[in-house]
């Protein structure tokens, strides 16, 4: 894979909405606030995960929340259609490597994809080589009303995969 990141870029990232999509085990897709339910149900929820080299692990997450309030937010729209919900200040993993926060989206900004994330099944603990993807392109970033925004936190390499093979930093 020719991706080298940074997996703690030295600052916070930002938060999500609570319809954001994360790429699961087994092929599942579920939301951040559906993680949020599962934490209180005692229930250790996973997800996939991007290293410095570009291999793929399955990780926990180690906590999930709803911030009190409501946030303004940006709407991030791909050119597959995907939108994601964030504050201004989530990142997003560059097609080179580099996180680029949400306000600094702008269109034609390439992301970096790895290939079909919700057909990924049995990777276990092991880290793997996952193919990649063209890069998803940026359509648009404009504001959205203020909603609730979470925060996730993932162990080891800070970061998540949503199903659109894009990556959110946690």
């Amino acid at each position: 894979m020719s991706v080298h990141m940074d997996p703690t870029p030295g600052r916070r990232s930002g938060f999500v909405c609570g319809n954001t999509r994360i790429a699961q085990p087994e092929g599942q897709v579920c939301t951040i606030a559906d993680l949020v339910e599962r934490l209180h149900r005692g229930s250790s929820p996973s997800g996939y995960s991007l290293d410095a080299d570009g291999l793929v692990h399955l990780v926990h997450l180690t906590s999930v929340r709803r911030e009190e309030g409501e946030a303004e937010v940006l709407l991030v729209e791909l050119d597959d259609g995907t939108v994601v919900h964030a504050t201004a200040g989530q990142l997003f993993l560059g097609v080179d490597g580099d996180w680029v926060t949400a306000m600094d989206l702008t269109a034609g900004r390439r992301l970096f994809t790895l290939a079909a994330p919700h057909e990924w099944k049995g990777a276990g603990g092991a880290a793997v080589e996952r193919p990649l993807a063209p890069p998803r392109a940026v359509v648009d970033v404009r504001h959205a009303p203020p909603r609730a925004v979470y925060e996730f936190r993932v162990e080891e390499h800070h970061n998540l995969v949503h199903p659109s093979g894009i990556v959110l930093h946690d």
